[in-house]
């Protein structure tokens, strides 16, 4: 809300992520920002995909890199030189089923925060007042 006000634009009040991301999504364009990684992956045809930041949970890398660590932390024996080969091993052993699983997870985190997101605008909107004649009656 308050990049959007920055920027000049009006935000009204109770607006859900999703409404405020269009918001974003209609204030800004490809031309704002540019990474230098960015670049280069279309150079090589791929597309860097921008997760949003503070939610790791959104993040299926995460998932993957903690299996690289616990994939280590049962095999290593507390010596610094086993650290690098056993983490090479763990990273070569993720398989593709185990991305496919980590982004379903991921996804499905995601979608049941947008419910959850819904679900909270209703429930914060529903507000019972209660006058001194309200305590009188059942």
């Amino acid at each position: 809300m308050e990049w959007l006000q920055k920027k000049g634009v009006r935000v009204p009040e109770g607006l859900l992520k999703a409404e405020l991301m269009q918001l974003v999504s209609q204030h800004t364009s490809d031309a704002d920002v540019k990474y230098v990684i960015d670049k280069m992956a279309s150079y090589h045809g791929h597309t860097v995909v921008h997760l949003p930041p503070y939610h790791c949970q959104y993040n299926p890398s995460e998932l993957i890199w903690a299996q690289v660590k616990r994939y280590v932390s049962k095999r290593n024996s507390f010596k610094i030189a086993n650290l690098k080969p056993l983490t090479h091993e763990a990273i070569n052993n993720i398989t593709e089923e185990n991305w496919t699983n980590a982004v379903t997870h991921a996804e499905k985190i995601q979608a049941d925060d947008a419910r959850r997101d819904v679900v909270d605008k209703f429930v914060d909107s529903f507000i019972i007042s209660l006058t001194s004649s309200d305590e009188d009656s059942e």
